[in-house]
């Protein structure tokens, strides 16, 4: 409930959702949940709403449109909907802080691969001088 909060006590926010707030308080309900990262189709969307399936489609192409959520199609599986950091007030700049958090993660994790590919390549060797 705090999660649509953040959503609601923004007017500026809720006017760019026009008609489609519900649609965008669905996706903040999955965004605050486990299953952000799981596709979902827009029928399961209308059913959960209580709406048609076109409605569902034009209010996610209208909140796209405003830049407060990104689809990503998965084809049969549905799509994922993301929530735009922007939809919750956060500046360009603390956007840009967790890109780059996410991309100096995936660089420790390539360095940690290498490193334990080497190491595991150094222990072999080791192990041949000892034979």
């Amino acid at each position: 409930m705090e999660h649509r909060l953040a959503i609601l006590e923004q007017p500026e926010l809720v006017h760019r959702a026009g008609n489609a707030l519900p649609a965008l308080l669905f996706i903040m309900d999955r965004f605050a949940g486990s299953d952000a990262s799981q596709p979902v189709q827009y029928i399961e969307i209308a059913k959960k709403l209580g709406c048609s399936l076109s409605t569902v489609k034009k209010w996610i192409a209208d909140l796209e449109g405003h830049e407060l959520v990104r689809r990503t199609s998965c084809g049969k599986s549905g799509v994922i909907l993301e929530l735009l950091s922007d939809a919750l007030g956060e500046s360009a700049d603390l956007r840009r802080v967790r890109e780059l958090v996410k991309s100096l993660l995936q660089q420790v994790a390539s360095i940690r691969q290498v490193l334990d590919s080497s190491l595991a390549a150094t222990m072999a060797s080791l192990n041949k001088l000892d034979s």
